[in-house]
């Protein structure tokens, strides 16, 4: 008995006997000569291979036994079974394979295995979920019977993904049969055999399209990306071969949409996946609803599309949406047509409604998306449209989502500031709630959405609907209403925070709108308003702080000077509560700041009577505020000073810094610090509190100090006995509160106002007055230098310099600097440590650690005046040099300022020259002078920074040679050894680096930086470069390019235009090298035309035209880097171009 006889024979046996599926496989397998492991495996050999001889009849059968087994559970949830219908399908010839395929309903069987595959996958996770529930009731598990059997979770999931998998495979072999080009002899015949067994009913294949994208989602986790990445695309191949006939959207959306959009929404999903569903749903869906719209203007076909899936999910509305609008706008944020707009309302109205009422929250953020969508993308929404959401969903009957209002007023602010008769009034009922929310204690933890997202972009509508005083209006009302609730409250339930109406970030908004919306006449009016009104003064005292706040014009402070003096004198003799009488001292601030030196004497006959107002208002009434008492004291100080009198509260003034000074010693300092209070507890969100914090504390002295009441600044820099000056203390809370020092910072209040204490500096240092005392200005850049590294900051210790401190100086102009101060900033920041000791790597780089172009300007901006001051050498360049090149994570904008200062620094050598520190610099610059260090090998890569200022000091000895001369010690010989020494070393450093293109990793790594640094010094014409000694070159750098054209295109391009413009043989390089650059760069266009100057440096006239005939001409009509070279030879032609000798006159 043969081989294949015996094994048929045991399959028959083992059927009979109802063996396990797998050992019938084997047995199947043997008998169509495949081995056990050629279809176990998933790496099968290409179609054309092993499809060979001329019998396959044990195959044939094989295939038609097989089939018939996948009728059963067993069989198609046994992987084997899968992989070995692949192999068959392989072997056998594609007509016989096709053939028994659709006898069978092959691809019918993967559709019923794909379901049973979910379901079984699905029931597993529900029976775990229950397992679980019941382990935890029953506080442990109980032990299995002796041969009760038992498959775990996992094996489920694993079992289901390599099905799966097997099936994919089967799948991926049939639509390759159905492509010609997979066909070894590209024969059309047998694919459209296959094509037939894709060709499958349109529902059959939008259930199987539709049973694999959720058995993809449920897989997902257990395979990797390169495996998964393709198990889409057969699946989709044959949703597209399917018959035509029937309603296909309709088809696809009853068995697709809700497995793609689970997919979809899925959070591990592949970016291969994610463009392969985009396409799918626009295609299927989102297009055919939008043609049926357009010819018929109703949303039906949309509603049946959409509404049953978006019903079960309403988070599947957006991404319906966010598809609809990339089929409109692919590549652009751009407005949307009109009919396009009409179209995209017209699907976000279904979409809304489709979504279940309950659960409300699931509908509003599902909502709120589709509007952000909006918002983004520049589409408009009609004002009806969101009025209705504003009611169903932002002011709905259990509450308010304050998300969607705020969604809805950054689409539209009409929706509020244009009331509809016909419906209620949303902007009172709106006000209404916020303001008796504001009452509540769970307002401190939504004041940010409610009042930065809401009230403050409302009233900038109002302003854009020239209805700012309309808003002022309200505002008032909603005062009086929160005043009358919290009035009602019992004294030992007094509010602890303020209200929305209160809120700083109003007043900020009023300030910036209300001048250029009013005219003074208004601004007037509204002054002469808040003064009648003085019945309800808590209200009143809150609208008169952030009117005169906003005060700035002079035109408009000359309207309002009388109301604002006379509402100071009604408020004197009220009875405020405690809760707005730190309002007073600010509002006589804002007068006494807005009110003119001839306004105050007009207004009072005696300087004495106005002393006594300013007291009786209310600037030093006893009070537990640290801020009041500070303001009241500056307001005085500042006012008496103003009118030319003597000071007599100075001593007090004195005597409240030394109170200050305790504050921030005791408690500010160590507040900020980053191990203090401020990160004990996630503390400081919205500084809304009635009892200041010490943050909020220490910036409203910080502002007084510094914005406010500049005049205290000296008074604050003074040394104080009970440690650092104040002004010390603040220059160190902005240099720790910086956007990227407040980026990482544990402290909540830090991050949320990071860059609050810095901003103060930035406007503080343009105030003309301070930059005018130039004794002011002394003590300030003292306090900044002092400043220079975190080495003594007591808020937090770090090993680096002060970038803020950079920043501050950089922002001065050059004329506040004295020499003695520009000598100082020239010495701060040594990129080497002052003892000799300590002068290794390790202190260089502690040293140094924040160098970047920022530092190198400050210098740079120093030698404007030029100022060399004593024990300055040129090792100071060096080391900076040194510091650029090894130290800076991105130093291309470093070098490129230590160039320029490098650069002004030898000239005021070159200028000053015969004197003998100038000289001394020279001979010792000639000397020492060096490529690399001395432990540095002579293969070394040497540094950008070293290179950069060799090439400036060459120049500097090409341009000064004549006063160089003069020194002793310079000859012209040494200078001509330096030139030709310096030159040899940059052109092996460059064959070094070409010859090793691997170890150029990144653009700015210490390798690509030398080379890019050298390919320039050597463009240099002070370096006369002859091109013979780079023609060896070629062949490297050629390659080297190359290599670098994938991750390092900009120093590709760099090489490639250096060696073309520098080698003695042009004909060596080919045309397409010349122009093929980015012409949208300048550097490219810079490339293109050094290439083509150095090209056409030998051609004559008639190797330039067959250049422009055969080459260029053809292709410049679509290419631009071709039509600017084509620019540049007839530049280089002479006389009239030389035009084509069949285009020539007779």
């Amino acid at each position: 008995m043969t081989m294949a006889k015996e094994a048929q024979t045991k399959l028959a046996e083992l059927e009979k006997a109802d063996a396990p599926i797998a050992e019938q496989l084997e047995q199947a397998g043997q008998f169509a000569g495949i081995e056990w492991l050629d279809f176990l495996q998933t790496a099968i050999a290409t179609p054309g291979e092993v499809r060979t001889g001329n019998f396959h009849g044990r195959e044939e059968w094989v295939l038609r036994w097989l089939l018939k087994k996948l009728g059963g559970e067993e069989a198609r949830r046994c992987p084997q079974a899968w992989r070995l219908l692949r192999c068959l399908v392989q072997r056998v010839p594609v007509p016989t394979a096709a053939r028994c395929l659709n006898e069978r309903r092959g691809v019918g069987m993967l559709r019923v295995g794909a379901e049973e595959a979910v379901g079984r996958r699905t029931q597993g996770k529900v029976e775990k979920e229950v397992k679980e529930v019941k382990t935890d009731k029953s506080g442990g598990s109980k032990k299995r019977k002796r041969g009760e059997t038992s498959v775990t979770n996992g094996n489920v999931e694993e079992e289901t993904y390599d099905v799966a998998e097997a099936m994919y495979e089967v799948l991926e072999q049939i639509v390759g049969l159905a492509t010609p080009e997979e066909q070894l002899e590209g024969d059309a015949f047998a694919a459209e055999y296959m094509k037939s067994v894709t060709r499958l009913a349109p529902e059959e294949s939008a259930k199987l399209l539709g049973s694999w994208l959720e058995l993809c989602r449920l897989t997902r986790d257990r395979g990797d990306e390169e495996q998964l990445s393709a198990w889409l695309t057969p699946f989709i191949e044959t949703w597209k071969a399917r018959m035509d006939g029937g309603d296909d959207s309709l088809l696809f959306s009853t068995h697709c949409l809700e497995p793609l959009l689970n997919l979809s929404s899925s959070p591990d999903l592949l970016p291969q996946w994610q463009t392969q569903l985009e396409q799918l749903l626009s295609r299927n869906i989102i297009l055919p609803a939008k043609n049926a719209y357009t010819a018929s203007k109703t949303t039906d076909v949309l509603v049946s599309f959409v509404t049953n899936a978006v019903a079960a999910r309403p988070n599947f509305a957006p991404i319906i949406f966010e598809n609809a609008i990339h089929s409109l706008q692919p590549n652009s944020t751009h407005r949307s047509r009109t009919q396009d707009a009409a179209w995209l309302q017209a699907l976000f109205r279904v979409l809304s409604d489709a979504c279940p009422a309950e659960p409300r929250e699931v509908k509003n953020e599902a909502i709120n998306k589709m509007m952000k969508m909006c918002l983004e993308h520049k589409i408009s929404l009609d004002v009806d449209l969101l009025r209705s959401i504003t009611l169903e969903s932002g002011l709905h009957s259990e509450g308010t989502d304050e998300e969607i209002i705020a969604t809805v007023i950054a689409l539209d602010g009409l929706v509020f500031t244009i009331p509809d008769a016909e419906e209620r009034d949303l902007l009172k009922e709106l006000f209404s709630r916020i303001t008796l929310l504001s009452t509540t204690p769970e307002w401190p933890d939504v004041a940010d959405t409610y009042v930065d997202k809401i009230l403050v972009p409302l009233m900038g509508d109002f302003a854009k609907a020239r209805d700012l005083t309309g808003f002022i209006n309200h505002w008032y009302e909603q005062l009086v209403a929160f005043d009358s609730i919290i009035s009602e409250r019992p004294s030992k339930d007094d509010l602890g925070h303020f209200g929305a109406w209160e809120d700083d970030a109003l007043l900020k908004k009023l300030k910036e709108t209300m001048e250029a919306s009013l005219t003074s006449e208004q601004i007037k009016s509204i002054l002469d308003g808040i003064r009648e009104k003085t019945g309800s003064p808590g209200p009143a005292l809150v609208m008169m702080d952030a009117v005169s706040g906003a005060l700035t014009r002079e035109e408009t402070i000359a309207a309002a000077e009388l109301p604002l003096w006379a509402f100071s004198w009604v408020m004197a003799q009220k009875d405020v509560p405690d809760r707005y009488k730190h309002r007073q001292p600010q509002i006589l601030t804002h007068i006494m700041d807005a009110t003119s030196l001839t306004a105050f004497q007009q207004q009072w006959a005696i300087d004495v009577d106005m002393v006594k107002h300013v007291s009786n208002a209310g600037v030093m009434f006893p009070s537990s505020s640290l801020v009041e008492v500070f303001r009241g004291a500056a307001s005085q100080h500042t006012l008496l000073s103003l009118v030319n009198k003597e000071l007599p509260n100075e001593e007090f003034v004195q005597e409240i810094k030394d109170i200050v000074q305790s504050f921030f010693a005791e408690n500010a300092i160590p507040w900020f610090a980053s191990n203090g209070k401020g990160t004990k507890k996630d503390s400081g969100g919205r500084s809304i509190g009635i009892k200041l914090q010490t943050p909020d504390t220490t910036f409203a002295l910080a502002k007084t100090i510094l914005v406010d009441y500049p005049k205290l600044i000296k008074i604050v820099a003074a040394p104080s006995l009970k440690g650092e000056p104040v002004l010390q203390t603040l220059f160190w809370l902005a240099s720790m509160t910086t956007p990227f020092s407040a980026e990482n910072s544990p402290n909540r209040w830090v991050r949320r106002n990071n860059d609050a204490f810095p901003e103060l500096w930035r406007t503080m240092l343009k105030n003309d007055d301070i930059l005018n005392d130039q004794e002011l200005i002394e003590i300030i850049i003292d306090i900044i230098l002092k400043s220079g590294t975190h080495e003594t900051n007591p808020i937090e210790t770090r090993t680096s310099c002060n970038g803020f401190a950079i920043e501050c100086l950089n922002s001065l102009p050059i004329e506040v600097f004295s020499r003695s101060t520009r000598e100082r900033v020239l010495k701060a920041w040594p990129p080497a440590a002052p003892e000799p000791s300590l002068n290794d790597t390790k202190t260089l780089a502690y040293r140094m650690s924040n160098i970047d172009a920022a530092l190198i300007s400050l210098k740079m901006k120093m030698m404007e005046r030029p100022t060399i001051y004593e024990g300055f050498t040129y090792k100071d360049l060096e080391s900076l040099s040194q510091a650029i090149s090894e130290l800076s994570p991105d130093p291309r904008a470093p070098l490129d300022a230590f160039a320029e200062y490098a650069r002004r620094t030898l000239g005021h050598i070159g200028d000053t020259i015969g004197q003998a520190k100038s000289d001394t610099f020279v001979t010792d610059m000639m000397t020492e002078l060096r490529l690399r260090s001395p432990d540095d090998s002579s293969k070394s890569t040497i540094g950008c920074g070293r290179i950069q200022l060799a090439v400036v000091f060459i120049s500097f000895l090409a341009t000064n040679e004549s006063r160089v001369l003069k020194v002793d010690g310079v000859s012209a010989e040494k200078i001509s050894e330096i030139k030709t020494t310096f030159r040899d070393e940059f052109i092996s450093n460059l064959r070094r680096l070409v010859q090793k293109p691997a170890k150029l990793k990144k653009a700015t790594d210490e390798r690509s930086m030398s080379l890019y640094s050298t390919i320039r010094a050597l463009e240099n014409p002070v370096l006369a470069v002859d091109p013979h000694s780079l023609s060896h070159l070629y062949d490297d750098a050629t390659t080297c390019v190359k290599d670098l054209e994938a991750r390092n295109p900009a120093l590709a391009s760099q090489i490639n235009t250096f060696i073309i413009t520098h080698i003695a043989e042009t004909s060596k390089v080919k045309e397409s090298d010349l122009f093929d650059e980015d012409v949208t760069t300048s550097a490219g266009r810079l490339a293109i035309m050094g290439s083509m100057q150095a090209k056409t440096a030998t051609m004559d006239e008639s190797e330039k035209r067959d250049l422009l005939l055969q080459v260029l001409l053809p292709a410049s009509t679509e290419n631009l880097d071709k039509l600017l070279a084509i620019h540049y030879v007839l530049e280089s032609c002479e006389g009239p171009s030389i035009p084509h000798p069949h285009l020539r006159p007779p």
